[in-house]
């Protein structure tokens, strides 16, 4: 079974439900919380390593 390292921003919602694509764009866009730690550029295309995601996931919390 091959696991998958990276997704495009398109692919992200198969992954994360409650991300739409457009929130995502939003999060990258703002570089919410240092997010573009998680990205990766190849060319034009933005590619998110999924295990850096989660991790940046991870350290996100509710409230103040």
């Amino acid at each position: 079974m091959e696991i998958k390292k990276y997704a495009t921003v398109k692919e992200m919602p198969s992954f994360y439900p409650f991300f739409s694509e457009a929130a995502l764009r939003h999060i990258i866009h703002e570089n919410r919380n240092g997010v573009k730690e998680c990205i990766v550029r190849v060319g034009r295309r933005l590619l998110f390593d999924l295990q850096k995601f989660q991790k940046w996931m991870d350290n996100q919390s509710i409230g103040g």
